[in-house]
């Protein structure tokens, strides 16, 4: 009988004997720095003054390491709401090295509404018009980038790191939110960051569930192309669907919001659960989600 694969998650240390402990720790940081040394400056983006790294910097590195994927699957969800019918593509697998038997889960979706693929000349294509396939291919890129980026902890990575490395920030695109409602994504030498500095929410006082903050003067409802920025982050943060993480950041959240749930998440290391995310949203909007 074949024997079982063994899964990443249940590897603890107290299974580990102290030499092997040691030795571990000793080896991670310099496979750390080399998969970072395999990637170059277009494969990260400086994301709310976080880098983050983007799927062909995690493909460079799954040919470098010799990751494999198995155990694959998908499925497409139909759905609908006021702007039509749309569908959301959706691949499981495991990702990891066959060698040493080790795996990883990994999840990664795509959207229909997806702006890369629903909107040409400033205008939504007809959900007959979109090319279905690259849904499909760009679910599976976000898939295995997912399991990449989990297995080898290159997520919740600083600058520092990055630069020693050889990855400079003034070369890296740079996604910003704006005041007015607007996402840009630029060069980081001509745009300074815009993103608020929270504390993380388990050191926030308990919140009081009144109503929703007023918009501030400088505040400004959030456009979609914002909210769209903010779900894609999401998706590769939170242990959840695409479908679930969209009905958490509501429509109806302002910029100022948008970036303290942003800037809450990119504090946090590695993956979270659905009711974390639920906890950072509810804390933007009835813990200081007015303007500045």
């Amino acid at each position: 009988m074949e024997e079982k694969a063994r899964q990443l998650p249940e590897l603890k240390p107290e299974d580990l004997p102290l030499q092997e402990l040691e030795k571990r720790t000793l080896l991670f940081p310099k496979i750390l720095e080399l998969a970072v040394k395999n990637t170059q400056a277009s494969d990260w983006v400086d994301f709310g003054g976080n880098p983050w790294l983007d799927t062909p910097g995690a493909e460079r590195i799954a040919r470098v390491f010799g990751f494999t994927v198995k155990d694959t699957h998908f499925e497409k969800l139909d759905r609908q709401d006021r702007d039509g019918p749309y569908y959301i593509y959706i691949w499981y697998g495991k990702v990891g090295l066959a060698k040493n038997e080790l795996w990883i889960d990994a999840i990664g979706a795509c959207s229909s509404k997806k702006p890369f693929h629903a909107m040409e000349h400033g205008k939504r294509k007809h959900i007959e018009d979109i090319n279905e396939m690259n849904i499909l291919k760009d679910a599976y890129s976000n898939m295995v980038e997912n399991g990449v980026t989990r297995f080898l902890g290159l997520r919740g990575l600083d600058w520092e790191t990055l630069e020693k490395a050889g990855i400079e920030r003034k070369k890296v695109s740079k996604v910003d939110f704006k005041t007015k409602g607007s996402t840009s994504t630029t060069s980081s030498r001509n745009t300074s960051t815009t993103t608020s500095q929270e504390e993380k929410p388990k050191d926030q006082p308990p919140l009081r569930m009144t109503k929703p903050q007023k918009l501030g003067k400088q505040d400004k409802p959030a456009d979609p192309k914002t909210r769209e920025s903010l779900i894609n982050y999401a998706v590769n943060r939170v242990l959840a669907t695409r479908e679930q993480i969209a009905q958490e950041i509501s429509e109806t959240l302002t910029v100022n919001q948008c970036n303290r749930i942003l800037t809450s998440l990119a504090k946090l290391q590695g993956d979270q659960k659905l009711e974390t995310l639920q906890d950072i949203v509810r804390g933007a909007v009835y813990g200081g989600g007015g303007g500045s």
